[in-house]
């Protein structure tokens, strides 16, 4: 696993990083990755690697930020020093939700601290421009000042989305209204480093891996699987919801369910429905559907939780980076009746004294 740190500026790969004894190198579908190196301080690694740095490893796209410095100090085993830091996506934390392009959002009705992302765009387009507010330069000065050098936002989800809706986002953290978006269609967020697809440009990619289910299986009986951790909860399953708006609500109960199947959730909605005016006609539907999608928005993060983390054995005909990637779903056989096709949602490699490990972590879509 060779690190090496990017330039910030136009993203060349630039020196390789010396004088590292372990490294945890994680990497995430949807939440930000990590990774964490130890060392000694005597290695100068501090120096090599100041806080802000951008890095990835040679094997990867992935691009990360230094965020921590510690040294432990121990007077049997010397003082050990220990780096830290995120996926470039962590970076959503320090930036706001603040709409500027007067020509994708609407400031709403009374409210100029929330806007409208219009139905006609699908949802992972409306994320795109949301992205666009915060990172791309335009006319305005504001704008200027934030804007990241030499990227692109993108996706690659080019399916049809069956039910468009607008979304209203409020002003806050941007890392809220991305992970908003993401849960509402279960897409992920990565950023990769320049390559031969593209040669000169950070993109950030919103997408949903591939259908890798025919190509790449996982199965138990066969030694693809060393160990695994199951886990079904139904704590967190809602399939019916009730959004409060301020002046008006809306109701969705789920097909088909009666009695104990009904799972109702409350949900807040003020700052959508902010106006005391009577609604009738497109414009009570046109409310109704921007409470409606902040209700499956919030549902769709509370399912019935079915998860495996499985680690794959070294001696699998699968292998990572190259036969599938983060995001992808894939086909696994395990044990207690487990057999359906899964996304890979992590993977994390580690490289220390006694050798390199990788492993990724599944779960039922």
């Amino acid at each position: 696993m060779e690190i090496f740190k990017i330039n910030a500026t136009d993203y060349k790969n630039g020196a390789a990083i010396n004088g590292i004894k372990t490294k945890l190198w994680v990497e995430r579908y949807r939440s930000p990755g990590e990774f964490k190196f130890t060392g000694s301080p005597s290695e100068d690694l501090m120096t090599q690697l100041p806080l802000g740095s951008l890095i990835s490893h040679i094997d990867s796209s992935d691009v990360m930020m230094v965020e921590s410095h510690a040294i432990q100090e121990d007077t049997e085993n010397g003082p050990e020093l220990t780096i830290s830091g995120r996926s470039l996506t962590a970076f959503f934390d320090y930036r706001v939700s603040t709409p500027n392009n007067a020509g994708i959002y609407n400031p709403g009705t009374g409210d100029a601290n929330q806007y409208e992302f219009l139905a006609f765009y699908p949802t992972w387009t409306q994320l795109v421009q949301l992205l666009q507010e915060q990172f791309s330069a335009n006319a305005s000065t504001w704008n200027a000042m934030i804007d990241i050098p030499s990227h692109v936002i993108r996706t690659t989800i080019t399916r049809t989305e069956v039910s468009q809706t607008d979304k209203i986002s409020r002003i806050g953290p941007l890392s809220k209204g991305v992970y908003d978006f993401l849960d509402f269609i279960g897409a992920g967020i990565k950023v990769e480093r320049p390559n031969s697809g593209h040669s000169s440009t950070l993109d950030f990619i919103v997408h949903e891996g591939l259908d890798k289910t025919t190509l790449v299986r996982f199965d138990w009986a066969l030694g693809d699987i060393t160990s695994a951790n199951y886990l079904w909860s139904n704590k967190t399953l809602y399939n019916g919801f009730r959004v409060r708006g301020k002046y008006y609500s809306s109701t969705i109960y789920p097909s088909g369910l009666t009695g104990f199947g009904v799972r109702m959730k409350l949900i807040d909605a003020e700052d959508i429905d902010d106006d005391p005016t009577p609604m009738t006609g497109p414009q009570l539907t046109a409310l109704t559907n921007k409470l409606n999608a902040r209700g499956y928005a919030e549902i769709n993060r509370n399912k019935l939780t079915s998860i495996v983390d499985a680690k794959i054995s070294s001696k699998s005909k699968n292998v990572y980076r190259r036969d599938y990637q983060i995001g992808d779903r894939v086909y696994v056989v395990g044990n207690y009746g487990i057999s359906a096709p899964m996304r890979v949602t992590e993977y994390a490699e580690t490289e220390d004294e006694s050798g390199e490990s990788g492993f990724p972590t599944l779960s039922i879509l």
